[in-house]
């Protein structure tokens, strides 16, 4: 990882870790105190990545502020229970989806029905269960998140004495989002002398949070994997349409859903994001087909010229003895093993600078690049 400096006490930071699978952000925002939202590991049992990067900084377990957990699917939760244990002075948010007695059920049904299985075996419920968990033997409960609520807040003086307000906005999910959300972790329960079974991601993520972080006079706008419905009451649909959300428009766009077209939604660049801001992806690479699709990129970098990934999608063929081959070759069949890309972009800028400068650490490329 990038760790040559921590930010100056003045300086603002976004860092967005990628490997390939999962995500995690963390944010400076002056003054040695940080936000952190997600959480990944490089690699299955490994460290989550902002943990890593901020002790490699030597941020104190007092210097988060915040975390955030955007949802509950694997790849933006893993090792988030060892992020919240590791910063206990940190306030907890989460979807508002998650409060309720639906969510709180299929956690008890599900953890319960983990015990003794490898690890990797369940999914981002079990962190959640060790979230909350650790929550109550701390007295504290999450900050739930739900359509336009200001989930932070905190104010310090720059060098010069004038107060910098930063605040942290969630913008979705809405009530009929949250809604639908519950009706899928319903149809999601055990039945009857049912075995407990792999918790599927939900499609569409309705109850994914979008989060507006302004940072003094920037402002990031962090899409999670919020996607496009077609409905006005969910999806990024409700968060354009919306007449509550903060005013400005944001210069860093972390694009939602690895960059899928399911994820585009125009009025969004249009009216909440600069013109040519920057845009960060986490690619997605466990499936058939890598997101973002190379017209996915095309369109991304054709709005932010400044767009970058924080993996590559390279692949490798494995070796294998010739009955697998011949086997595999008779069922149509072809491996691939993807290899395992993890990097890291770092914006920084001083507070009121004209603009962000870049970098780019292991195997975060720009965009444009990324399946070379």
């Amino acid at each position: 990882m990038i760790a040559d400096r921590g930010p100056y006490s003045d300086e603002l930071e976004i860092s967005v870790f990628g490997s390939g699978y999962g995500e995690s952000i963390a944010i400076h925002y002056g003054q040695s105190r940080w936000l952190v939202v997600d959480s990944c590991r490089r690699g299955r049992t490994g460290q989550p990545a902002a943990t890593t990067y901020l002790q490699s900084l030597g941020v104190p377990e007092d210097g988060v502020r915040l975390i955030a957990a955007t949802h509950w699917h694997d790849d933006h939760i893993a090792g988030l229970s060892d992020v919240v244990h590791a910063y206990p002075q940190a306030r907890f948010a989460c979807s508002a989806a998650l409060q309720e007695q639906e969510f709180l059920t299929l956690i008890a049904v599900f953890e319960e029905g983990s015990r003794g299985l490898a690890s990797g075996m369940t999914s981002g419920v079990r962190e959640l269960y060790s979230i909350l968990d650790t929550l109550t033997e701390r007295g504290d409960r999450p900050r739930w998140a739900i359509e336009n609520r200001c989930l932070f807040h905190d104010t310090y003086a720059d060098s010069d004495g004038a107060p910098v307000n930063v605040s942290v906005h969630s913008l979705s999910p809405g009530d009929e989002a949250v809604q639908r959300a519950l009706l899928h972790v319903g149809q999601l329960l055990p039945r009857d002398n049912e075995p407990t079974r792999r918790v599927p991601d939900s499609q569409p993520n309705h109850s994914s949070v979008v989060l507006w972080v302004a940072l003094g006079d920037d402002v990031a706008l962090l899409g999670a994997d919020m996607e496009t419905t077609g409905e006005a009451n969910t999806g990024w649909e409700q968060v354009h349409q919306s007449d509550a959300r903060p005013l400005g428009v944001a210069s860093v766009f972390k694009v939602p859903h690895h960059g899928s077209e399911n994820g585009f939604h125009q009025g969004i660049w249009d009216d909440l994001i600069v013109t040519g801001p920057v845009a960060i992806v986490t690619p997605h690479n466990r499936l058939a087909s890598p997101l973002p699709t190379p017209e996915e990129v095309t369109r991304i970098t054709n709005l932010a010229p400044r767009s970058y990934a924080t993996a590559t999608h390279r692949r490798r063929t494995p070796s294998y003895e010739r009955t697998v081959q011949k086997t595999l070759r008779e069922m149509g069949k072809r491996l691939e093993i993807i290899h395992p890309s993890f990097g890291q972009v770092r914006l920084r800028r001083q507070l009121n600078a004209p603009d962000w400068s870049v970098e780019l650490g292991m195997d975060a490329v720009p965009l444009a690049d990324i399946a070379s």
